[in-house]
């Protein structure tokens, strides 16, 4: 979750763009399909994604939020780990 909130705050995700499947996640790194579906619950709840049935989970329109160059700088390189 943490990803997803530093990949929007970045601009590496924009509002539309979709999330990978639960599905696909679990493939890919080997995780609980419960545990993400939790996860995408709670980014629903926070208003930071969307489900759409059929469809998948895309990513919200967010307030802009203003950041320090040096907080910029820390989401990147966390984000780049």
């Amino acid at each position: 979750m943490q990803q997803v909130r530093q990949a929007v705050l970045l601009g590496f995700l924009q509002p539309g763009d979709r999330l990978p499947l639960i599905r696909e996640v679990v493939e890919d790194l080997a995780i609980n399909p419960n545990t993400v579906a939790k996860v995408y619950r709670q980014m629903e709840q926070e208003n930071l994604v969307t489900g759409r049935p059929g469809q998948g989970t895309f990513v919200n329109e967010q307030q802009s939020a203003v950041m320090s160059a040096s907080t910029y700088t820390s989401l990147r390189r966390g984000l780049a780990t």
